[in-house]
């Protein structure tokens, strides 16, 4: 209904037209002398010019200026025609603006403008013709009815309540004559019931004895204790009454009449109680005492969670972590078995891979093909810069350089980085003559334990035959070209080449290894991630699906560590309704590491994705942060003080210039998406925001589309359902 001439905008008006009338009268300077209002209109009264404008004024009041300064629902909200103030500044102001050349009139054309472009950009979330067919019924009844609330709002709200608390004044002013109250405002310390009793008082005793009423020192008393009462309650800052608030009040109620908004509701509670914040977000929130090292393995007492789904497709916080098993954010097989691990996170060095997740361990069988140099040189390349990953070398590169690829294209800040191709690993495994130990030692593996010995004797395999010559030459070039002056601090982690087949998915079973430094350590690194292909649950889940080892293979991201001051992820849809319209956005100080794992609860922030309006934001209290210290290599745990803890992880200009790289960053996927980003070093100071990862979002986008609301329902229908509270019509709850 934006752009709509309703009512509530003629006061405004005619303000407007007395301001262009005063200086086609040549009154500037007298509307502009010092004293009050209404002294100025009494001396204009008796002047030739002035006596027109004062007539112009007088027509105006009635009912223009019966306009209240606030909501016309409380008695200390005076109106216009009580006091000419606001107006008053407002009419110079409005000279001021025309003597410049400016224009005061409404930008209705650009508000139109606008409103019919964020429609259209709403309507373009819904997939169904039916979901469209039904937005535009709804926004076709809610422009037509819009103007006739609104100019209720000017006649009950303001208009009448004018005149109705005036009148109360007057039945104050006569009972303040009569010596019953000694103010004529103490009658706004009665209720109800006895205004009715004290008038009874006050007509008697004039009536029967005309003198003061004898009970006036009881109504007094009375009022000067509630005077007391209410002075009390000024200064109290009263303790939370009905429970946590809400993550998102978005009742239209409760917003357009009453302005009780999420964040003005919360900064009513900032002193609540620091245990009383909403626990939860985009993987699963655990809190405990245990204040164990990132990196440490994972308590094998410690069950719970499920599957964390599709690989390369959950949110991830950091560069190359996984997030904790979610809740109902991913589908997932139920035929598969599975055991409960860590997000798979390894710090650089040692020797061994333990045992990570069972189920969902496989990937669709990457192409064989050689993707050869320009040139006659027909030898694989060992180092793919990401820039030059590209959709169509998915089998060679895998889905993180993919979208890490898209992402550069985009101009985006991303680390930078390079892959080692799927094809170098199996020129790799052939010219070390592995192909048949493989098929061999995974092949035969028929039992628990005999895979567990298999995976132990392949990791010692790939260890012992290393990565040497002229394959590690380049792979160290690369890495030495991504910091000319010493050795970087990188990330080693999988880049997956196949999302998911009919009746399997590779679901994160490879390793990613954080603050990798020095050649040699990388090229270690690599191979340990090659050799993460088999783990006893890996080769168990291949030979249950009969996928041989030979048909598998990985490619291998190495980026820049980025020493995050902040991480999160974004995800540009709502994870638990499938709402297009939102953006949601979590982060925690320093790496993400403790919110994948549940150790803390992140702070979460909500953004409307059209309009990039902030729709809620939940700040929580945050006992420690973890980051990478670049002089020991190694992840540490410091704990924060009350103040940092409690401190927003994000800005609110951080939160809305991520929301509107998401926004863009979907359009050039053309879906939803998965962000990971982090704010660290960078060129513009320490707080620079980086780009990690993005790819598509699979739980809503894989769902068929279908009609969020019910069949044969009418705008009116709709629009009952949202004053019931209900956000959808009944028969459209399940998607």
């Amino acid at each position: 209904a934006a752009g709509a001439d309703i009512l509530l905008f003629r006061p405004d008006d005619e303000v407007k037209k007395l301001t262009r009338k005063g200086l086609e009268l040549g009154l500037a300077d007298r509307l502009r002398a010092d004293g009050r209002p209404d002294a100025i209109v009494e001396e204009l009264r008796h002047e030739a010019a002035g006596s027109q404008w004062v007539a112009a004024l007088d027509a105006a009041k009635d009912p223009w200026f019966h306009y209240s300064t606030g909501t016309g629902l409380y008695h200390h909200e005076r109106s216009w025609i009580d006091d000419l103030t606001v107006p008053w500044a407002a009419l110079k102001g409005y000279m001021d603006r025309l003597e410049r050349g400016e224009t005061i009139d409404r930008p209705t054309g650009d508000i139109l403008e606008r409103r019919d472009r964020l429609a259209g950009e709403y309507r373009g979330l819904l997939q169904t013709d039916q979901d469209r067919a039904a937005f535009d019924q709804n926004v076709e009844m809610a422009r037509m009815v819009a103007p006739y609330i609104e100019n209720h709002n000017m006649y009950i709200e303001h208009r009448h309540h004018t005149h109705f608390w005036n009148k109360m004044r007057d039945i104050g002013d006569r009972m303040a004559e009569g010596g019953l109250l000694e103010d004529r405002d103490d009658l706004f310390y009665l209720n109800r019931w006895d205004v009715g009793i004290a008038l009874n008082d006050l007509v008697t005793h004039w009536a029967a004895y005309n003198s003061a009423p004898m009970r006036k020192q009881y109504w007094r008393s009375m009022i000067s204790r509630r005077r007391e009462i209410i002075e009390v309650l000024r200064r109290w800052d009263p303790e939370q009454a009905l429970g946590p608030m809400p993550a998102e009040i978005n009742e239209p109620f409760m917003i357009m009449l009453y302005g009780l908004t999420t964040d003005g509701v919360a900064g009513g509670l900032r002193g609540r109680r620091p245990g009383a914040a909403r626990r939860g977000g985009l993987g699963r929130r655990r809190r405990g005492p245990r204040a164990r090292h990132l990196l440490a393995g994972r308590d094998p007492e410690r069950r719970g969670g499920r599957d964390p789904g599709l690989p390369d497709h959950r949110p991830v916080v950091g560069p190359g972590l996984r997030p904790d098993q979610g809740h109902r954010l991913r589908p997932r097989r139920h035929h598969v078995a599975r055991g409960h691990r860590q997000p798979r996170v390894r710090a650089a060095g040692g020797r061994r891979h333990r045992p990570g997740h069972e189920g969902d361990p496989h990937r669709r069988p990457a192409a064989r093909g050689r993707r050869q140099r320009q040139g006659d040189d027909p030898r694989m390349s060992y180092a793919i810069p990401l820039a030059d990953c590209t959709a169509d070398r998915a089998p060679e590169v895998g889905g993180k350089a993919i979208g890490l690829g898209s992402l550069l294209r985009q101009h985006r800040d991303v680390p930078p980085g390079f892959v080692v191709p799927t094809g170098a690993y199996r020129e790799w495994v052939a010219a070390h003559g592995l192909d048949r130990e493989l098929e061999r030692l995974a092949g035969g593996a028929v039992d628990a334990a005999g895979q567990e010995a298999a995976s132990r004797a392949i990791h010692d395999l790939f260890l012992d035959a290393a990565l040497t010559g002229d394959h590690a030459e380049e792979v160290a070039t690369a890495y030495r070209g991504l910091d000319a002056h010493a050795d970087a601090v990188v990330a080693v982690r999988s880049s997956a080449t196949a999302e998911d087949m009919a009746d399997a998915s590779f679901a994160g079973q490879q390793e990613s290894y954080l603050g990798v430094s020095g050649v040699e350590s990388v090229l270690r690194h690599v191979v340990r991630c090659w050799a993460s292909l088999f783990t006893a649950q890996a080769i168990s889940y291949r030979r249950r699906l009969g996928i041989p080892a030979g048909q598998v293979a990985m490619a291998v991201l190495v980026q820049r560590l980025v020493a995050a001051e902040a991480a999160g992820v974004m995800l540009t849809i709502d994870p638990v309704t499938g709402d297009r319209s939102q953006i949601t956005i979590e982060g925690a100080h320093g790496l993400g590491a403790p919110v994948v794992g549940g150790e803390l609860t992140p702070d979460r922030f909500t953004v409307d994705k059209v309009t990039l309006e902030m729709r809620s934001r939940a700040v929580v209290p945050k006992p420690f942060a973890d980051r990478f210290d670049l002089a020991t290599g190694a992840v540490v745990r410091g704990e924060l003080d009350e103040a940092e803890g409690a401190a927003s992880s994000l800005t609110d200009e951080e939160v809305l210039r991520l929301a509107a790289v998401g926004k863009e960053v979907e359009r050039v996927h053309g879906g939803a998406v998965d962000v990971e980003w982090a704010v660290g070093p960078g060129p513009d100071g320490p707080r620079h925001l980086y780009l990690l990862q993005a790819r598509p979002e699979t739980v809503w986008s894989a769902r068929q589309a279908a009609s969020i609301v019910a069949p044969q329902s009418t705008a009116l229908d709709r629009m009952v359902a949202v004053m019931l509270g209900s956000r959808r019509s009944q028969g459209s709850q399940d998607r």
